[in-house]
């Protein structure tokens, strides 16, 4: 729990890598019950110093938390991904729309 200044605060999950998921679930469920307890909610995902792993595997922490979110809009997996990892070429562009589906 960190004091994020005029009475606010969030809870910290600290991610030091990306192993398989199946490893990380249950850090996550239990960061986002923790955060519900005692911060309202508000989490914070440190991954300051990573040692990297699965690409996927973030991609699926960041599907739980966002579906998860009061208020999410999330309601595809798709939409769990940054504008970097959107096609920006119309090579690639047929498989992001396909995704989108």
């Amino acid at each position: 729990k960190v004091d994020l200044g005029g009475s606010a605060f969030a809870s910290v999950l600290k991610v030091v890598k990306f192993k398989e998921y199946v490893d990380l679930i249950q850090c996550l469920e239990a960061a986002v019950d923790l955060a519900a307890d005692v911060s309202g909610g508000k989490l914070i995902i440190d991954v300051i110093g990573n040692g990297g792993g699965s690409v996927l595997t973030g991609y699926l922490m960041n599907t739980y938390l966002y579906s998860r979110m009061p208020g999410s809009t999330m309601r595809h997996p798709h939409q769990a991904c940054e504008w970097y990892d959107l096609a920006l070429n119309d090579e690639l562009g047929w498989f992001v729309e396909l995704s989108t589906q």
